[in-house]
C-alpha cells in the first residue's frame, strides 16, 4: 500500500522509513519519539477516533499472542489498506497506517513484530494524551 502523504506529515513518515531498523530492533527512545509525533498528528478535531485505532490495534494484539507466522503477519497489510480506503478523510489516518504498513513489510522476526505492537500501543497512548476522541 503506497499512501500519498501531506507535506506536514512527510517528516514523520521519512523518520520511520530511514530509522525502521532501529524501531524494529526496539530502540525505546525512538519508538517514544515517533509514537508521540504520530499520536499528535492523529488526534484533535477531524482526527482519527480512538475506536478506529483500537480496532486495528486489537488485530495486532491478537496476532502477538499466537504462534508467529510471517505470512499471517503480512496479511494485516490488506486490512490496513481497506481501513485507509474507508477512513482516509480523518486527519492522520494516512501517516498512521502508512507508517505501520511500511514497518510490517520489513518484519522478519517475532521480536520485530512485538516492537511494532509496542509502537502502536504508544501511539494509542499519545493519541489520547493529545485529545484524541
Amino acid at each position: 500500500m503506497k499512501i500519498k502523504l501531506p507535506r506536514s506529515e512527510y517528516k514523520i513518515h521519512r523518520d520511520v522509513e530511514t530509522k525502521h531498523r532501529e524501531i524494529l530492533d526496539g530502540n525505546g527512545r525512538l519508538i517514544v519519539k515517533v509514537s508521540e509525533e504520530i499520536g499528535n498528528q492523529t488526534s484533535g478535531r477531524g482526527g482519527v477516533t480512538m475506536s478506529q485505532i483500537r480496532k486495528i490495534f486489537g488485530d495486532f494484539k491478537r496476532r502477538q499472542y499466537k504462534e508467529f507466522d510471517i505470512n499471517k503477519i503480512q496479511l494485516i497489510r490488506p486490512k490496513l489498506a481497506y481501513t485507509f480506503s474507508r477512513h482516509s478523510r480523518y486527519q492522520g489516518m494516512d501517516i498512521l497506517l502508512g507508517s505501520i504498513d511500511f514497518l510490517i513489510d520489513k518484519v522478519k522476526t517475532k521480536e520485530e513484530f512485538d516492537n511494532i505492537v509496542n509502537l502502536f500501543e504508544s501511539i494509542l497512548a499519545y493519541h489520547k494524551k493529545f485529545g484524541g476522541r
